[in-house]
């Protein structure tokens, strides 16, 4: 009797497990698509005002917050050990953020 061999899938194959499970729905679906639109606006809002807390107003609580969601992002990244597609998402919410912040000091809105 010979033992069986375990074929290894690709990376795109595998199960997704974790975060990746939970959030690949709202990729896939496309009527979950401004659902994940409105997360996406809403995230980018609240680190704009985050962050304009933080430096326009100096703001220790809002500096702490911000440090602590800083710190939270790359430890995340770092114990995920690959960058991948929630990696890419989560710097994108930061730029958006920083984008928004500065919006909104040139538009004159703060």
């Amino acid at each position: 009797m010979t033992p069986e061999v375990e074929e290894h899938e690709p990376d795109e194959e595998r199960e997704r497990v974790g975060i990746d499970r939970h959030l690949a729905i709202f990729v896939e679906d496309s009527a979950l698509w401004p659902v994940m639109l409105a997360a996406v606006l809403a995230f980018t809002a609240g680190g704009a005002a985050l962050m304009l807390l933080a430096v326009a107003e100096r703001n220790l609580f809002a500096v702490a917050a911000l440090l602590i969601l800083l710190w939270m992002s790359v430890d995340f990244l770092v114990r995920r050990r690959r960058f991948g597609a929630i990696g890419g998402f989560i710097v994108a919410l930061w730029v958006l953020s920083g984008i928004a912040a500065f919006a909104f000091v040139a538009f004159g809105l703060f």
